[in-house]
């Protein structure tokens, strides 16, 4: 009955239609940390610059002003023991707390970072572009 009213090509291209916005609905957009500005030194080098961290999440996301972010490191590791599987880790590294928001965008400087005896170890220790970052919930 369907094949009647609709030739094959068309069924296909409306299957796929139907993929592509059932996997788009279905697997979230990465959020992540797109840049970086420091300020620069101007008289002691020792003196600690300050460091605001853009990233692609906004008002239109609900992040506002003073809004805390958990900021992830996605690390790969490959196991050579196991055929060479990969195993992927999420790993919480710190927080961001907003300081302006705009509609798909917003700035936030660090609030806290996950450091200590118990804290994996990383090549680079502080935030970097392409951290993941989600809005932090209590």
């Amino acid at each position: 009955m369907i094949q009647k009213l609709f030739s094959r090509k068309s069924l296909l291209t409306i299957l796929t239609i139907c993929m592509v916005l059932m996997y788009s609905s279905v697997y979230a957009k990465d959020y992540i940390i797109y840049a970086i500005s420091h300020q620069l030194p101007m008289v002691n080098k020792q003196e600690s610059r300050t460091k605001d961290m853009y990233v692609n999440l906004g008002k239109s996301q609900g992040v506002q002003e003073g809004t805390i972010l958990d900021v992830f490191r996605v690390q790969t590791e490959q196991n050579p023991f196991e055929s060479n599987k990969r195993y992927t880790y999420k790993i919480k590294i710190g927080e961001l707390k907003v300081i302006h928001s705009d509609g798909e965008a917003a700035i936030g400087r660090v609030s806290k970072m996950e450091a200590g005896e118990d804290a994996p170890i990383f090549e680079f220790e502080k935030f970097m572009i392409g951290d993941q970052v989600t809005v932090h919930v209590k």
